[in-house]
């Protein structure tokens, strides 16, 4: 059980301070104030010129986590289309719902359930009819269920990483729920390759300012590299940093806006070369 004073950390940034195989969580802080592991730090200067940064993304950006939230939402569809509600309108109204929910709730690990239970109470309103209690209980169920699959790598992302910490700081900078974000990355080992790790409820451009400026860099001497305009392009592109899109299967929330003037790749292997034009060839030895 949480504590009071736990449960109020939930919805605030942590960092983690990564050493070779080894992490540990930090508290949870404000927004943008990293932990450094010195020994860790030391031992990399030696190695490696500190005056350039890549900032990563993690959802569908080193990992693949959207086609497990379309098949859960194909199942919730199905279930709710067994009880009587058109597949389509069922869809429309959870994306309009969903994406209302995200101002409201962030990527906490509760709005995407809370978003099926919503659009159930919806379509009862527009059809008529009684609320069951089951029926909620088994569409709450079916959301939760999303948080237990294990994502899957993108194929290369362990080599391009060890290729880029040779000679860049490498800073992975996810949203959302710090449980669920936090489960994620130990479980796929991925903590080994970056000096830092922050876990925020959403991503802006003063998180991003504040990741730089933290790293003692300016902003044009760092790039960020990630698949959501909304949360990874946009925000970077207004603290002044490079911003490299990874093109991906997108979802409601990114649909709405749009944005030019950055660097789009469909390959992960291609940042390194990226890199190596933008921040120069920072490889020592």
């Amino acid at each position: 059980m949480w504590t009071a004073k736990e449960e109020s950390m939930q919805r605030q940034p942590i960092v983690v301070a990564v050493a070779c195989q080894r992490w540990a969580f930090a508290h949870p802080i404000r927004v943008g104030r990293l932990v450094p592991l010195k020994r860790f730090n030391r031992k990399r200067r030696s190695s490696a010129r500190r005056d350039t940064a890549i900032v990563f993304d993690g959802d569908d950006t080193l990992w693949l986590t959207q086609r497990h939230y379309d098949e859960t939402i194909q199942l919730f569809i199905s279930f709710l289309s067994a009880q009587g509600f058109p597949r389509a309108i069922t869809r429309q109204v959870f994306d309009r719902i969903d994406l209302a929910n995200v101002s409201k709730h962030g990527f906490s690990r509760e709005r995407f359930p809370r978003s099926m239970v919503e659009t159930y109470r919806d379509l009862l309103k527009q059809r008529g009819g009684k609320y069951e209690r089951a029926v909620a209980a088994r569409v709450r169920m079916i959301g939760r269920d999303v948080f237990a699959s294990l994502p899957e790598l993108r194929p290369g992302v362990r080599t391009v990483l060890r290729d880029l910490r040779r000679g860049h700081m490498l800073v992975l900078l996810t949203a959302g729920d710090r449980l669920v974000q936090r489960a994620k990355i130990r479980r796929l080992g991925m903590a080994r390759y970056f000096d830092r790790v922050v876990i925020t409820p959403l991503k802006n451009a003063k998180v991003m300012r504040k990741v730089v400026d933290d790293l003692g860099i300016p902003p044009c001497c760092a790039m960020m590299v990630g698949n959501s305009l909304r949360s990874d392009i946009l925000p970077a592109r207004e603290a002044g940093l490079t911003a490299v899109q990874i093109l991906a299967r997108g979802w409601h929330y990114d649909r709405s806006v749009r944005s030019t003037g950055h660097l789009r790749i469909r390959n992960l292997q291609r940042v390194p070369e990226i890199a190596r034009k933008v921040l120069g060839p920072n490889y020592v030895g």
